[in-house]
């Protein structure tokens, strides 16, 4: 009787509906289906959730059912860069020296820029997204209030971009919390081109040759990415920025076939077999590339497990040097062939 006003229910929604007749576990079960006809559903779905029985019958019932759905809108496919880097280093005067008008507030009080500002530009008939962030300091500087949101929201800034532009102060020289930045966007799997501000600054030989030296120290992690040496305030070699971020964006977008891939690191790895521990070695099947933006390769090996990771940098500097993928994190993964 309690099965009545259910129905009752159902049948006024107006709604596409099956009737699921559960526990018909035995022949004499399933020949007592037919009193439910009385409810009218419909035909009864004889099933044993128990065993299974049916139950490929009520899929195929529940997706003739399911509504249309209208494809979504594709995702915005335009290239984003974020300008990323400590306090006053440049980064908004970047921004309008890119766009050839004020865009952003620039003042040399340190933190003016509080807030992260997109900006659609074309570049030679490209449109390409620009991503303004406020300073990032080190995480026991940063007051609380405004200033931790605005890095909260610069940090939220690289995860949706594509390529990261961080710029520092040739002036002042690398900084830790450069090398701290450099690693936000690579461990978010960005690409990242350097960009050394403030050159006309540095006006001694000597002087320029220690600043870029310092730089690559303390960025020693990221040696594939390029170093642009600029003046946002002069307008040297600004131009050079969105030509270096777009290869980097590029090389991310890089797929190799798999023919291509093997021929390759079989050669490499013929150069410099994976070193033997206790008497095992990993020896190299094949690979294969399973995904783009960044490139995500899957390496087959036998005990891969004791591949060392100077290993797997020497088959990235080898990827590297091969198909061009300058200025973007490569992930190997390794697995038992």
């Amino acid at each position: 009787d309690l099965d009545q006003p259910v129905a009752g229910t159902v049948r006024s929604a107006g709604r596409p509906h099956l009737l699921v007749v559960n526990k018909a576990d035995s022949q004499t079960q399933r020949e007592n289906v037919a009193e439910f006809y009385g409810l009218g559903l419909g035909d009864p779905y004889a099933i044993s959730a128990l065993h299974g029985t049916a139950t490929g019958e009520l899929l195929d019932g529940i997706v003739a059912r399911l509504p249309t759905v209208e494809v979504a809108e594709p995702e915005d496919e335009r290239p984003r860069f974020v300008i990323a880097g400590r306090p006053n280093v440049g980064k908004s005067s970047l921004l309008n020296a890119l766009l050839g008008h004020e865009r952003a507030l620039v003042h040399e009080t340190p933190g003016t820029t509080r807030d992260s500002i997109d900006t659609l530009m074309t570049w030679e008939g490209r449109e390409i997204w620009l991503i303004d962030t406020a300073g990032m300091r080190r995480r026991g500087h940063v007051e609380p209030g405004v200033e931790r949101h605005s890095v909260l929201r610069a940090v939220r800034s690289v995860q949706r971009a594509d390529v990261g532009i961080l710029v520092s102060d040739a002036g002042q020289g690398a900084a830790s919390q450069d090398a701290h930045i450099a690693g936000l966007l690579l461990e978010a799997a960005k690409g990242l081109v350097i960009v050394a501000n403030k050159w006309d600054l540095v006006q001694e030989p000597n002087a320029r040759d220690d600043a870029e030296r310092g730089l690559r120290r303390m960025l020693h992690f990221a040696p594939e990415s390029p170093l642009l040496r600029i003046s946002a305030l002069t307008g040297r070699n600004v131009r050079n920025v969105i030509p270096a971020a777009l290869d980097v964006y590029a090389a991310r977008q890089t797929r190799v076939t798999t023919p291509k891939l093997n021929r390759f690191l079989r050669e490499w790895v013929g150069r410099r077999d994976s070193p033997a521990k206790r008497g095992r070695r990993a020896r190299f099947k094949y690979g294969t590339q399973v995904a783009a933006n960044p490139p995500t390769f899957l390496l087959f090996f036998s005990n891969p497990e004791i591949v060392h990771p100077s290993y797997i940098r020497y088959l990235e500097n080898g990827l590297r040097e091969e198909f061009g993928l300058n200025g973007t994190p490569i992930r190997l993964r390794l697995r038992e062939s």
